[in-house]
């Protein structure tokens, strides 16, 4: 048998299943990200002013207990786990920190995932200034192959705090979450959507993401567990650098 054209098989394969899981999950939590109108508006009912006291003063509170997502920085990570068609997917989100790549000052990202015991590293190059997609590698079987960033349906974390979850939209209420790996309990804003769907956000976690429910009130994804410091890289930038084309089948 040809190793090396059974190792590409299986990596053309389980990229192919990586992606439809990968975009799966992305529409789902898209849809979770619908907004319903905040209560307390002045439609059909009473209307309250503009900027009294007590308002301003529940936005405060509000903001001062989640001022948004936090600042990626190098050695921050997290694990999630998702649930999608009836499968089971793990994820480990790394932020490796800041490098040069193709000449432009870059952040890097390393994304584990983990879709019954198929595993895969997927590594993203962020230009820091622009926030555009510079270059994605994956390694699967020791082997580590070039992705082109338009193919692939994995976004990295968001470096600023999107606009659907800025604290001053004020369309979300406060609540508590304790992380299932580490046993700490922490704060979360709760993003109400259509139906029964939340979303919901951390200033004390890396990459803000805690949860998200869909509009039946099923559980899509959670946090299970984070740090600040640890991350480790798995990919070298020689590795990144010299990475094999992974031609798709036509």
């Amino acid at each position: 048998m040809d190793i090396a054209h059974h190792g590409d098989t299986v990596a053309k394969r389980f990229v192919f299943l990586l992606l439809v899981v990968s975009f799966s999950a992305i529409l789902l939590m898209v849809g979770c990200e619908e907004k319903e109108k905040p209560s307390g508006g002045s439609e059909g009912g009473e209307t309250q002013s503009e900027g009294s006291e007590e308002e301003q003063q529940q936005e405060q509170e509000q903001q001062t207990l989640y001022s948004g997502f936090m600042e990626p920085a190098s050695g921050q990570w997290a694990e999630y786990v998702y649930r999608v068609a009836g499968k089971t997917m793990n994820q480990k989100m790394e932020c490796v920190g800041e490098e040069m790549v193709e000449g432009k000052l870059c952040f890097g990202f390393e994304t584990t995932i983990d879709v019954n015991g198929m595993k895969s590293i997927l590594q993203m190059w962020i230009d820091k200034s622009s926030q555009s997609s510079v270059k994605y590698v994956i390694k699967m079987n020791n082997q580590v192959y070039c992705m082109d960033p338009l193919s692939v349906n994995q976004n990295p974390p968001d470096v600023e705090t999107p606009d659907a979850y800025k604290p001053e939209n004020m369309n979300y209420t406060i609540g508590e979450y304790t992380v299932p790996g580490n046993g700490q309990t922490i704060k979360v804003a709760i993003f109400h959507g259509a139906g029964e769907s939340e979303t919901w956000v951390s200033s004390e976690v890396p990459f803000g993401l805690v949860k998200i429910i869909d509009k039946d009130g099923n559980e899509l994804m959670h946090l299970e567990n984070f740090g600040l410091t640890g991350a480790k890289r798995d990919i070298s930038a020689e590795e990144r650098d010299n990475c094999t084309t992974l031609p798709f089948p036509k």
